[in-house]
């Protein structure tokens, strides 16, 4: 397998979308706390903190989503002893570390799933370099430039609308 410059790179809008992935929870949980704070007592919109553990666990590793169930099992329980209705505050509180158990499992088993294709592509690419031999650079007279690409990054990169000689 021949190459003529740079191996292609991943499509940078998959950071992108991993970052915001991160911040997820964290916004969550300041606008939840922003929108209880100016709405009236009756709207109770903390609850919605229960979601928190649940979208960390989609790109946060095990202590990242235990930690963000943990943050927002306090703010719960701060922003419900500061309306003083405490009685509530047991059962949210189970509710919410409960969800956070759930969602530290999944993030294991994700985390886990992510490691695993990770070895697999790995020894995927070196089997692809030892039975696809570099090519040579002239053939005769002319001169060659070859590029492989791997049928998976063709079919990333149509998926994100890229051809893939652009890249």
């Amino acid at each position: 397998m021949h190459a003529a410059g740079p191996r292609p790179r991943p499509a940078t809008g998959t950071r992108t979308q991993f970052n915001l992935g991160r911040a997820l929870p964290v916004l969550v949980m300041v606008l939840v706390v922003v929108a209880d704070l100016i709405t009236p007592d009756a709207d109770r919109v903390d609850r919605l903190l229960i979601t928190v553990p649940a979208l960390a666990a989609a790109t946060w590793g095990v202590y990242g989503t235990i930690g963000m169930g943990l943050v927002a099992m306090a703010l719960r329980a701060l922003l419900v002893v500061a309306r003083g209705e405490p009685e509530d505050l047991l059962a949210s509180e189970g509710l919410i570390l409960g969800i956070t158990a759930a969602s530290a499992w999944v993030s294991a088993v994700r985390t886990r799933n992510e490691r695993d294709l990770a070895e697999v592509t790995a020894v995927a690419d070196v089997v692809q370099r030892v039975v696809l031999r570099p090519l040579p650079p002239r053939l005769g007279h002319a001169e060659l430039h070859l590029l492989y690409v791997a049928a998976l990054l063709v079919a990333r990169t149509e998926e994100a609308g890229t051809p893939p000689a652009s890249r």
